[in-house]
């Protein structure tokens, strides 16, 4: 194949994705129902020590869950944004994070984004004493 070959397939490519509406483009490719959360975090305690339950502040609802007995996962927010969170267990140094979530627009070529750029954190607490 030529350069110019591969040039114009590349152009073809990309028109693609311009000229075909969002509508036409989602009603052939159906959106999977999967709900993704703009903050996935993860919070683990060191290994060989238990974690208690954690408090997450200054966000609404967060939806937190255990698995194991050193591992507790949360669901955070309901869009993009700025998210300033607390999270304290006892026994552990409190930590605080600043989570932006940005805004992601809806295109033919991605017509099942939710709208925002999902951010997955992993944070691992350090015993306080």
């Amino acid at each position: 194949m030529t350069s110019r070959s591969l040039g114009l397939l590349t152009s073809l490519m990309l028109s693609a994705c311009v000229e075909n509406p969002v509508d036409e483009v989602c009603r052939e490719q159906p959106c999977p129902a999967v709900y993704t959360p703009p903050v996935s975090l993860v919070v683990r305690s060191p290994a060989g020590r238990s974690l208690p339950d954690i408090t997450v502040t200054g966000v609404e609802n967060p939806s937190c869950a255990r698995f194991g007995p050193d591992e507790i996962s949360c669901f955070i927010g309901t869009g993009p944004g700025q998210y300033v969170l607390d999270i304290q267990a006892e026994g552990f140094h409190p930590v605080h994070l600043e989570v932006n979530v940005p805004q992601e627009e809806q295109t033919a070529c991605n017509c099942c984004s939710p709208g925002y750029a999902p951010q997955a954190l992993r944070l691992r607490l350090d015993p306080a004493t």
